[in-house]
């Protein structure tokens, strides 16, 4: 069975190093959401759409980022949760 795993990050600049890393882990690029916005998209609105779908209400900013991956099993679980918490260690 599928899950998703959800990781919000500081800025969509780190979208290319996230997508590089899950392919290079054996994700596929079909496995993976990159959520990237137009600047004309407020904070307030990613806000409200974050705080919709994970009743979670921390601030987000402009150039906030989102990435949605499907695992399949423990082991794909580990694997992307230690690529967001790489990612989000640097910034």
């Amino acid at each position: 069975m599928a899950s998703i795993i959800t990781g919000l990050f500081k800025s969509q600049s780190q979208s290319q190093k996230i997508s590089e890393d899950l392919e290079r882990a054996g994700f596929r690029n079909s496995d993976y959401i990159v959520y990237l916005t137009d600047e004309g998209i407020s904070k307030e609105v990613k806000a409200s759409v974050w705080q919709s779908f994970f009743r979670d209400n921390r601030k987000l900013e402009d150039d906030s980022l989102v990435v949605s991956v499907k695992v399949r099993g423990p082991s794909s679980t580990e694997i992307v949760k230690e690529i967001f918490e790489n990612e989000i260690d640097k910034k």
